[in-house]
């Protein structure tokens, strides 16, 4: 028996979407929410990673009237897992020489599987801001601290030394990772008070920080 796989790399053009809100301007830092927006073919692409995207758009009309200090930075990421993932390829050319402003990244990959929690992992961040941070989501049942994962678009800003919050499922790797780019990835595995719950904290980190 044998096997041929006939294909061809096709030229496009697209656009990657970045939705940008200004502060009050006494901080001239920002702070980034971002979430892939690529799925495989033949999948469905709830958990991995519509979930992350619905919750960019939630934050999105809930900063409608915001009026913090930070700059905030909404960024939907394409091609994460595809060669040379362009869009965040960009994105790093277009943003160098300026990472520096960057207080944290809040990456949104995988979240909302039933049967879990939202779990948070924290990076480069100095003890008492984890502290604030899990405090905060303390007031939220379904929030916990998990593990430390790499396999996320939070990756290429730690290379860079900023400080990140990875978002995910607190069954990653036992359930979302088995069924993530198969047919299994539908919308009756997502539970929506997850997500509703999600929504809410990081917006309460912003706007009702702990200190």
């Amino acid at each position: 028996m044998t096997f041929i796989s006939k294909s061809h790399r096709i030229p496009a053009t697209a656009h990657n979407l970045v939705a940008r809100k200004s502060g009050n301007g006494s901080n001239k830092g920002r702070l980034i929410w971002c979430a892939h927006i690529d799925a495989k073919k033949n999948t469905p692409g709830a958990l991995d990673n519509a979930t992350g995207v619905a919750v960019l758009l939630s934050l999105a009309e809930r900063f409608q009237q915001y009026t913090g200090a930070p700059d905030l930075e909404l960024v939907a990421f394409n091609g994460e897992d595809y060669y040379a993932i362009p869009g965040q390829m960009l994105y790093l050319q277009q943003n160098e020489g300026t990472f520096e402003d960057i207080q944290m990244v809040i990456n949104i990959d995988g979240a909302g599987y039933i049967d879990s929690n939202t779990s948070l992992s924290f990076y480069n961040l100095a003890e008492h801001n984890t502290t604030e941070l899990l405090t905060t989501a303390g007031e939220f049942d379904t929030i916990v601290q998990g593990e430390e994962w790499y396999e996320g678009d939070h990756s290429m800003f730690l290379q860079q030394g900023i400080p990140c919050m990875a978002v995910t499922s607190s069954n990653l790797h036992e359930t979302v990772m088995n069924i993530s780019h198969t047919p299994e990835d539908t919308l009756d595995k997502v539970n929506q008070v997850l997500l509703e719950d999600l929504v809410d904290f990081l917006y309460r980190m912003i706007i009702h920080p702990t200190s």
